[in-house]
């Protein structure tokens, strides 16, 4: 740097900083014009020989889109399959996973020899997410652009497949579960149906039901007549407990019709039926006594007991034939029941499965949701890399700035011997 004569003339202080000479770093750099002029033309050339030298490099990109089902099959609520809600900030890391890279590279290897290895191919992909969290773009940069729109179609197709397989709630393998399924649930079905054709063969309980009705009327009208015939033996025994309470010579008409009443009764005459009889005025008088009346209610009633015991021995007998019948009448019901309910049970899982199973295949025919390949990539026709023009201009502009910084070094390496000649002039 160069001090002015003026700064000379007053005291220096020794904290004041020192004054720059702006005319002579101007005037240097005007008399350095050609050599500022050469090294700005000789970077913008290498700049433009070396852009032009490099391989290009072209930008192939495919989109995809992800897209919700506009209607949901459901024939059966009985299987019920949640929805997952998918994020669009993981579209981007998807495509770059380890699982999909390596697919990608399996599948594009023999049309791409060229790239050496995975790392290679990792190297030419970018995944971006669009403005629509609903749009990804898949671009590959590659030096022969039939190959970078081959790998970015290939990776957009595998893409779609493996987001599908993971975001989607019906997959090939889900599908086949519930195929498998459904075919268990058949087997399982036509058996119940077979053990239940099986049972009817031997099913006995409509003929189990008309005995046991049989046997139960029968009881029902052996107790019957065990009951009339315990009235109709009370009536003896008050009738005979009436006579006894009259004098022994005394007569009466009332009496041998009771008498004659009950014998009907007695001997399976109809209880309910009614008595009339005319009586002639000169027809011979009733000469039966109180002691025959008696004798003959005494016979009576000796009779009616032993047909009371007759008819509680046949009741008692028929009780255990009513019993067995019950017993052998629940067994079948019981063996019935649960077949039928295994046969239904076994009906319904099989149609839950089939409308299931339905269910899943048109989910997976469904191309309106989940991921879809909305733009294929077309081969490019302009290179991306390198930038010949943008590259010539930025070597320009830093030749420009480090040809102006080297002269004004060397000018002011010039000027340094100067200042210090002047600082020690006494």
């Amino acid at each position: 740097m160069i001090i002015s004569d003026a700064a000379w003339d007053t005291p220096k202080d020794e904290n004041m900083p020192e004054e720059i000479d702006l005319k002579y770093y101007l005037t240097a750099l005007l008399r350095a014009w050609w050599f500022i002029l050469l090294c700005t033309v000789v970077a913008a050339g290498l700049a433009y020989g070396i852009s032009k030298l490099l391989p290009r490099q072209y930008e192939a990109g495919a989109l995809v889109v992800a897209t919700s089902a506009r209607t949901t099959v459901q024939f059966d609520d009985r299987i019920a399959t949640q929805n997952v809600q998918i994020s669009a900030r993981g579209y981007p890391d998807l495509a770059l996973s380890d699982e999909l890279r390596q697919r990608l590279w399996e599948r594009v290897r023999p049309q791409a020899p060229a790239i050496a290895n995975l790392s290679a191919l990792t190297a030419l992909l970018d995944a971006t997410a669009l403005t629509d969290p609903a749009l990804l773009q898949l671009s590959v940069t590659y030096e022969d652009p039939a190959t970078a729109a081959l790998i970015a179609n290939a990776w957009a197709e595998l893409y779609v497949a493996w987001a599908n397989e993971v975001y989607s709630n019906t997959t090939q393998e889900q599908v086949a579960f519930f195929e498998e399924r459904l075919l268990a649930a058949e087997t399982a079905w036509q058996e119940a149906s077979a053990a239940l054709a099986s049972f009817q063969a031997r099913n006995r309980l409509a003929t189990l039901k008309q005995q046991l009705d049989d046997l139960l009327a029968t009881q029902a009208l052996y107790l019957l007549e065990q009951r009339q015939k315990t009235l109709l033996l009370q009536n003896i025994q008050a009738l005979q407990t009436q006579l006894n309470a009259q004098p022994g010579n005394t007569e009466a008409v009332g009496e041998q019709l009771t008498v004659l009443f009950l014998q009907l009764k007695a001997f399976s005459a109809e209880p309910t039926a009614s008595l009339q009889l005319n009586l002639d005025p000169q027809a011979q008088p009733f000469n039966q006594s109180r002691q025959e009346l008696d004798a003959i209610l005494q016979t009576l009633a000796q009779s009616i007991t032993a047909q009371l015991q007759t008819t509680t021995q046949a009741a008692a007998r028929l009780e255990p034939q009513i019993l067995s019948l019950q017993v052998e009448q629940q067994t079948l019901q019981t063996e019935f029941d649960q077949l039928l309910q295994n046969e239904q049970v076994t009906n319904e899982t099989y149609l839950a499965l089939a409308h299931k199973v339905e269910e899943e295949r048109l989910a997976l025919q469904d191309s309106d949701s989940g991921f879809r390949l909305a733009s294929r990539a077309a081969v490019p026709q302009n290179s991306v890399r390198p930038l010949v023009m943008l590259n010539t201009l930025i070597a320009f502009v830093f030749g420009l700035l480090g040809s102006l910084l080297l002269v004004i070094v060397y000018a002011w390496w010039r000027s340094a011997p100067a200042q210090v000649e002047a600082r020690e002039r006494p």
